[in-house]
């Protein structure tokens, strides 16, 4: 009894912190719409970084173009979080806020929205560094 507890203890102390250091990645896949440019996308991107600041999410962005790939139209947009509970929690903020028309996040979500469309979403965990 006591034994399988050290060795329950001792693989959770080897292979904890290798679980623990996963980020949380965010994946969406989108097309910019009629009447919206690049550079209009990208300064949303900036505008919702800062809405991410001010309010204490724990969530970055980067916007990725392609260079080469199937569908040069998909612009990616890949936001991280420092693991899935964090990622998760940031999500149920930013929902609860859409709900107010006045809150920033709803206001610049309608701006996203009217600028590009969603074609394709995943979550997925980074085993990096």
């Amino acid at each position: 009894m006591i034994r399988s507890a050290l060795i329950a203890l001792a693989l959770a102390l080897f292979f904890g912190p290798a679980t623990a250091q996963a980020d949380y990645v965010d994946v969406i896949g989108s097309k910019l719409n009629e009447g919206c440019s690049l550079e209009k996308y990208l300064k949303l991107v900036d505008e919702f970084r800062g809405v991410m600041k001010e309010n204490n999410y724990e969530y970055t962005v980067e916007i990725l173009q392609p260079v080469t790939s199937e569908d040069l139209s998909i612009i990616w947009w890949i936001g991280r979080s420092k693991d899935f509970p964090t990622f998760a929690e940031g999500y149920t903020q930013w929902e609860k806020a859409l709900s107010d028309s006045k809150s920033a996040e709803a206001k610049l979500n309608k701006k996203i929205v009217k600028c590009s469309t969603n074609v394709s979403r995943a979550g997925m965990l980074s085993r990096g560094d």
